[in-house]
């Protein structure tokens, strides 16, 4: 009857410590990703940007349309950026990033700009500190009190709390990201690639 006790036990910690580390998430998610391109996790070990996505390719050394289908991403706080930056400016160009959630057509992103200005770590145009832009609390607490370091700060706020590049995905949502190329590089054949990064314990 110990035996059993004790056994009971250790497999209620064991589930109460998956349930707050999250190491049921990597099977979970890879087998729920749905979109197009690739869904990387790097464990519930990691710091941060525990999963990347990479969407896909777009050619911007011609004006054109890119959509990409993405599907079922973990509830975490996501950055789609472009990738690599422009090394040079006949390599430069600039792109509108348009992101919609499927179920409810609502905008999540709404970004453009040259790709050598844009930045990972959150909109260009009001704070790209990387605190602001990775800590959830300072984020939540930017949505109610629209305040940091005791200074007054407009955030444009969408759907699926988007802000600049940055959303955290609904659960089991769906979404359309629609890359625009409004002014091509002067290169042939320039690509780059959407990617995003997100997530890790750090969250």
């Amino acid at each position: 009857m110990a035996k059993r006790r004790v056994a009971i036990l250790a497999a209620s910690l064991l589930v109460l410590s998956c349930a707050t580390t999250g190491c049921f998430t990597m099977p979970l998610w890879k087998a729920g990703y749905s979109g197009d391109g690739k869904l990387t996790d790097h464990g519930f070990k990691t710091f941060d940007d525990r999963y990347e996505i990479t969407l896909g390719k777009v050619d911007v050394s011609k004006v054109g349309r890119h959509q990409f289908r993405i599907g079922k991403l973990p509830h975490v706080f996501f950055i789609l950026e472009p990738y690599p930056k422009a090394e040079s400016p006949d390599r430069d160009a600039a792109i509108r990033m348009v992101v919609t959630d499927n179920k409810t057509s609502e905008q999540v992103i709404n970004k453009q700009g040259k790709i050598s200005d844009w930045n990972w770590r959150g909109p260009s145009q009001t704070i790209t500190t990387q605190k602001l832009a990775r800590d959830p609390e300072n984020i939540d607490r930017l949505f109610h009190a629209k305040t940091f370091h005791e200074k007054t700060i407009e955030l444009d706020i969408k759907a699926s709390e988007g802000w600049g590049s940055m959303f955290r995905p609904r659960r089991w949502h769906t979404y359309t990201c629609v890359v625009e190329v409004l002014e091509p590089s002067q290169a042939p054949e320039n690509y780059i690639s959407i990617l995003g990064k997100g997530g890790g314990w750090v969250q």
